[in-house]
């Protein structure tokens, strides 16, 4: 039988806890006494899902007779259980006024990025080379505590870009994790002919 279902997006996630973090598709939300496994999700039986458990993400696991089971007996007294989807953005290519004119057309390649950004998990954040097609993790162990539960970062970060002179300054930035990403600005760093 096929159905359809409307789902409205949550306002951006702003300053909260990150547990609270409602960053999947057909999801549900289990709080109370930690468990190992929650159930109620027949909806999404035989479905890769991914769960946000305790502010750790687990990527992957899959919905069996109405129930996602935590690996390693890890438990978790709040949930987000749902598809996954990335969040995706290219960028256009590169125009700046340079000092004869406009670049578009132009050769060019992005040698970084300064993302700024918001209350955002950068274990899931990742750029690519809009031509390379190899992604590149942003990097900040500083921020991933011991225990493996993702933190929320605001600042700025330098990514470094592998990227060719063909892709006139492309870039792709993703999130693949159900935490929230928030990118206030985008600022390139590049060569050009």
């Amino acid at each position: 039988v096929t159905k359809r279902y409307i789902e409205v997006m949550q306002p951006p996630f702003e300053y909260g806890e990150l547990e609270d973090a409602f960053q999947v598709d057909c999801g549900l939300t289990y709080s109370g006494a930690p468990v190992n496994v929650v159930s109620g999700l027949g909806h999404l039986d035989g479905q890769p899902v991914d769960v946000l458990a305790g502010g750790k993400v687990y990527r992957g696991l899959v919905v069996a007779s109405g129930q996602v089971t935590l690996p390693g007996g890890a438990t978790a007294a709040k949930w987000q259980v749902g598809l996954p989807f990335q969040s995706q953005a290219d960028t256009l290519e590169l125009d700046v006024g340079g000092q004869d004119g406009s670049i578009i057309g132009r050769r060019k390649k992005v040698t970084k990025l300064i993302l700024s950004l918001l209350e955002t998990d950068t274990t899931g954040l990742q750029v690519q080379s809009q031509i390379r097609g190899r992604w590149e993790a942003v990097r900040m162990p500083s921020i991933v505590a011991p225990d493996g539960k993702a933190k929320l970062y605001t600042g700025n970060v330098e990514v470094p870009i592998d990227d060719s002179w063909e892709g006139q300054g492309r870039v792709r930035i993703r999130n693949v994790n159900p935490t929230p990403c928030t990118i206030r600005a985008v600022t390139p760093v590049f060569d050009a002919e």
